[in-house]
């Protein structure tokens, strides 16, 4: 049921869960309560509530144990309970993961950015609707443009022309997006959220200040969720922002999208 684009990585224990997590940037994690070794229901709910950024799906057998188990987890806010043998076939796997995977930070900045890419080819804007859903996948303008289905410069032309900051910035913009979704999480530290998005942790206190005007920690404690959207938004929809792509202290490392 995994994608092209995806990779697992699998875990004996909560621990290492954790550790795993705190390093990479992590879009779902899929367990079951009652698996050996998987720790008792109590580490489980402790996790989910600590690590409110990240999805837990549960995938288990029906069994009396495992749906007492999920009905307490459910309380903890899971995303989502798949059966072993009933609902798991692939399509309807890839669903779930889909569905829970998609921030609604993302949903609410391509609402704040639609009516600017009305006039876009389709390409174009799904690639834009791909880039804030899955920004990791997207290492610079070049797999930017490649989503689009266009060479770098048609992009650079048609962001232009719709009025809007510079395909870079956009790039840069959606790591911001979630790296602010991780930092609603106090489990992790600002170089904790620099390592999950391949910054140094001083490149990435300097992007979140050129995109929103504030330091991270200053995002942390002010910003709720609509402020960031919007002060970031705004940034999108200005023309003609500096770009920093040649800036070496401003670029990425790649890093996979674990599961």
């Amino acid at each position: 049921m995994l994608g092209r684009d995806d990779s697992l990585g699998v875990v004996p224990d909560w621990n290492t869960l954790t550790s795993e997590v705190a390093r990479f940037p992590c879009d779902v994690a899929i367990v079951d309560p009652v698996s050996r070794g998987s720790g008792t229901l109590t580490e489980l709910a402790l996790f989910t509530s600590s690590h409110r950024s990240l999805p837990v799906v549960v995938y288990t057998v029906l069994s009396p144990e495992a749906m007492l188990a999920t009905v307490e987890l459910v309380k903890c806010g899971i995303a989502g309970v798949v059966i072993r043998g009933f609902d798991d076939e692939p399509v309807r796997f890839r669903s779930v993961l889909r569905d829970v995977s998609a921030n609604e930070l993302s949903e609410a900045l391509l609402a704040s950015v639609a009516e600017h890419f009305a006039s876009a080819p389709v390409m174009l804007l799904q690639a834009i609707e791909q880039l804030f859903r899955s920004p990791l996948r997207f290492q610079d303008v070049g797999d930017l443009a490649r989503a689009a289905s266009m060479t770098r410069r048609g992009l650079d032309r048609w962001m232009d022309d719709l009025g809007v900051a510079p395909a870079m910035t956009f790039v840069k913009g959606a790591r911001m997006l979630r790296a602010y979704h991780y930092m609603r999480d106090p489990v992790y530290r600002f170089d904790d959220v620099a390592a999950k998005l391949g910054y140094s942790e001083r490149a990435f206190a300097r992007q979140m200040r050129v995109m929103t005007g504030q330091p991270p920690s200053m995002v942390r404690e002010r910003f709720g969720a609509k402020l960031f959207v919007a002060k970031l938004a705004e940034r999108l929809c200005q023309r003609a922002i500096r770009n920093d792509e040649d800036n070496p202290e401003t670029r990425t490392r790649p890093h996979p999208s674990r599961r």
